[in-house]
């Protein structure tokens, strides 16, 4: 083919005619060389498999050798087939080297090992910077945090337990000087400067020590107000202090008010200062129901003793009998103390004494009392019946008494116990006649004897107090219309004397 010249060029026209032509030849290889890439990738595969020499890269070698996949040796011969000598081979290793991050570093650095030495050195901790790639100038910053400083909390709360000196941040000072007790002793630290390493400036110190410091509760507070120890705004001021919201203020202040135990007021109406509504009304302001208050009722109030009541019994008294007929006197005695009220009668029974049995001996020796009485007397000093039955074969024996005239003696004394308790409303005259006809009693004399005892009857009765009365009532001593009748008598109308009754 002939040289072709282009026109302006002259003699390399043919030379780049010729280059043109190969340059057209390459774009032609270029857009066909996808479709041999498989073949010529099988031809490679084949040459690479008849001569399989080619080096691992250096940054592999070096990561092999790092993690102790190869020797030393072996990773610099490796990757001087690439062109890299031992020297630069050692700043790759450097390079691809990992030192621990800044955070496990600094606690390596603070801690400390068995021998009390850092776990890791000073040159360690800055080798380790510098593999963070940290700029040089923020070292000596970074180095200060070796030693950690209290937080701003810790360092509040040291001044209010005295560990920290108080840089007049307290509003009061306490002398602590000459106790018994050896002080935990201060620490140096400048609190005001240990509070700046956490950021926070004087008053905002100030502000944390009094959050962290705690007024006295807010029921010692109250307490204190009630004593007089403290004023109405230092007990506000404790409760703004603390962590209670203040609208319960008020509420606080009246329950820790001091009120009456409900064992106080189950006391006050037993010894009879207060009414069993009052009573009830008290153990309410407790939370205790009404039947609880009555089972604390009975477990206060106390019986009498066992030979007490052997003795009542002997002389006339009775278990949860009437009171009507105990005077005044003796009745607020039993009510003041701690005893249930359902053995006063019997209680009252016992106000006297009687002789002891050398003194009966005496008396019936010398004929001052007949061996009738004096079994009597035997029996409400709470003798044995047994021995009240032999006592009276030996009085009997010494005065001469016969049975008969001893039976006789004790019918009229039962007969006057009878008129006793039918004079006092105790007994209904239907009841009294029953017991006179056991007694053997005349029937056609006891329409004569009631009539008496009637009069009797009538003059006892008007010679009770109205409160007499009401409780005479109120023990069924009376009905109704003879407690309204007497009332009357005296003055009120029949509805309030009822009124006062019932009420």
């Amino acid at each position: 083919m002939a040289e072709q010249s282009i026109p302006g060029l002259g003699k390399f026209s043919g030379f780049l005619g010729n280059t043109i032509g190969e340059a057209a030849a390459f774009a032609a290889g270029l857009a066909i060389g996808p479709l041999l890439e498989p073949v010529l990738q099988a031809e490679r595969n084949l040459t690479w498999s008849a001569y399989p020499d080619k080096p691992l890269s250096p940054d592999v070698a070096a990561r092999l050798y790092r993690e102790g996949a190869v020797a030393l040796g072996d990773a610099k011969d490796e990757s001087a087939k690439s062109g890299i000598n031992p020297t630069r081979f050692g700043n790759l290793v450097e390079a691809i080297t990992k030192a621990p991050g800044f955070s496990e570093a600094l606690t390596m650095w603070r801690r400390t090992g068995p021998d009390g030495a850092p776990l890791i050195s000073d040159d360690d901790w800055s080798h380790s910077l510098k593999k963070s790639q940290v700029d040089p100038r923020y070292f000596p910053g970074l180095n200060a945090l070796k030693e950690e400083v209290l937080t701003p909390a810790q360092v509040a709360l040291g001044i209010v337990r005295s560990l920290l000196n108080d840089p007049g941040l307290m509003p009061v000072q306490l002398d602590t000087a000459g106790g018994k007790v050896p002080a935990y002793p201060v620490s140096s630290i400048d609190a005001l400067k240990e509070a700046a390493g956490g950021g926070i400036n004087e008053e905002h110190l100030r502000v944390l020590v009094g959050s962290i410091g705690l007024p006295m509760s807010v029921q010692q507070a109250a307490s204190a107000y009630f004593r007089g120890i403290i004023a109405l705004p230092d007990y506000n001021r404790a409760i703004l202090e603390g962590d209670t919201r203040p609208e319960w203020a008020g509420a606080i202040l009246d329950q820790a008010r001091q009120i009456i135990t409900a064992h106080d007021w189950v006391e006050l109406h037993l010894r009879g200062w207060a009414t069993q509504a009052e009573m009830y009304a008290g153990t309410a302001l407790h939370g205790m129901s009404k039947a609880d208050t009555d089972w604390l009722f009975k477990v206060l109030g106390r019986p009498i003793p066992i030979h007490q009541i052997t003795t009542g019994l002997a002389r006339g008294g009775t278990y949860n009998g009437p009171t009507a007929d105990i005077p005044e006197v003796y009745l607020h005695s039993l009510q003041e103390s701690n005893q249930r009220p359902e053995w006063y009668n019997l209680s009252y029974a016992n106000r006297f004494s009687y002789p002891s049995l050398f003194q009966l001996n005496a008396l019936v020796k010398a004929q001052a009392i007949d061996a009738v009485t004096a079994e009597d007397w035997a029996t409400k000093n709470g003798l044995a019946p047994e021995v009240v039955t032999a006592l009276g074969v030996f009085w009997r024996s010494e005065t001469g008494a016969s049975p008969a005239s001893s039976t006789k003696s004790a019918t009229t004394s039962a007969v006057r116990a009878i008129q006793k308790a039918y004079v006092q409303g105790n007994t209904s005259q239907a009841e009294a006649t029953a017991e006179l006809t056991k007694l053997g009693q005349d029937a056609a004399s006891l329409p004569a004897l009631f009539t008496a005892w009637n009069v009797s009857k009538t003059a006892y009765l008007q010679g009770l107090s109205n409160v007499q009365i009401r409780n005479r009532f109120r023990n069924q001593g009376l009905t109704e219309a003879e407690a309204v009748a007497l009332l009357v008598d005296r003055g009120l109308d029949a509805a309030t004397a009822t009124a006062y009754l019932t009420g």
